[in-house]
């Protein structure tokens, strides 16, 4: 089974044109094929979409008949007839200065992959002495800020704006140009427009590495910046719960579509540590990003305890890889970033 046959079987469908089919119409906005499911997005016009409501039921009852092992989902996204024009990605006006660039993504909110992204920028740069750059392309939810505990606008020299600097890394976050409270209220263009900015205008040093905080889910931010530079590979972050990993598998489709190759998984919140007797609680399930990313065919970076030191020391601004070099997470971190460094051939350099 794969794309071309599902399309191939859709172009059997009559559109609400009865001179064309969906396919010919246009209609197939997205599909997307597993060994599980088949999804089907439909593109139809926003002024007429229960019009559609009928042609959505025979595409599901058509891809029923011919998968019934299969979970069918089929969705429609309502779009205007005179769209608003979209300029497509421009490149960077120069080279990146980074040896390697790394995505970290989640499928959906809440899995701490903002967390992770800057405790795994944090240990390249202590434990491994690389120069590291941490870009917060989160447009929606900026939070790479918050957990430096930096809400100043960024200082700008030669028309430049100068990266924050803390714990050995540069980072940039669009939280650095708003107030705290202060909405992004961005549009697809938009968004990719904002990543460009602070990927071009922004004085980077020469790095060795930059780590890149993907917004959750996939979608404009993810296609843009991985068409204006190469990334060499991105990083899977999830729970151990399956709802997380059905949304972490999308992440996985996506990169499969950019031809983005996935360096490994890395299973946030892996349990919970008891503070007063050391227990440990499987809050969210156990090694379920372990047995999804063999299952996929994946490496398995490592897991991250759920601890409430974790959590206070985030909210309180502070970095407990600095603070304590045996503390489980600076632990869980080596041994992420040991796996992660050996991935990318990126050897250790003195200062």
């Amino acid at each position: 089974m794969s794309e071309e046959s599902i399309r191939n079987i859709l172009a059997s469908i009559q559109d609400i044109n009865p001179n064309s089919n969906i396919l010919e119409a246009g209609r197939i906005h997205h599909i997307d094929a597993s060994e599980e499911r088949i999804y089907v997005l439909l593109s139809v016009p926003a002024e007429n979409v229960p019009q559609f409501h009928p042609i959505r039921e025979q595409v599901e009852t058509r891809l029923k008949e011919l998968y019934p092992q299969k979970n069918i989902l089929v969705g429609m996204t309502a779009v205007k007839n005179n769209p608003e024009p979209q300029n497509p990605p421009q490149k960077l006006s120069s080279p990146f200065p980074a040896r390697r660039i790394v995505a970290v993504g989640s499928g959906k909110g809440g899995v701490g992959k903002s967390t992770v992204s800057l405790n795994l920028a944090v240990a390249l740069a202590n434990q491994h002495n690389l120069t590291v750059g941490l870009l917060d392309a989160d447009i929606h939810g900026p939070s790479i800020s918050h957990l430096m505990k930096n809400h100043k606008r960024p200082p700008i020299e030669n028309k430049k704006i100068i990266p924050f600097n803390r714990w050995n890394i540069h980072a940039m976050s669009l939280g650095m140009l708003l107030e705290p409270e202060e909405p992004s209220v961005l549009r697809g263009p938009m968004m990719g427009r904002a990543v460009e900015q602070m990927l071009d205008d922004v004085a980077w040093p020469q790095l060795d590495i930059l780590v890149i905080d993907f917004p959750p889910g996939t979608g404009d931010v993810h296609l843009s910046t991985a068409r204006k530079i190469h990334i060499d590979g991105a990083i899977i972050v999830s729970t151990p719960q399956d709802l997380a990993l059905l949304d972490a598998r999308k992440m996985i489709a996506m990169c499969e579509k950019l031809n983005l190759p996935v360096i490994g998984c890395i299973e946030n919140m892996a349990g919970f540590i008891c503070p007063h007797c050391g227990e440990e609680t499987s809050i969210f399930g156990k090694n379920g990003v372990q047995h999804h990313a063999k299952k996929l065919g994946l490496p398995y970076l490592g897991a991250i305890p759920l601890q409430m030191d974790i959590r206070t020391s985030s909210d309180e601004g502070q970095c407990l890889i600095v603070e304590d070099s045996q503390h489980p997470l600076s632990l869980a971190m080596a041994r992420i970033t040991d796996a992660l460094v050996s991935s990318l051939n990126l050897s250790q350099t003195t200062s």
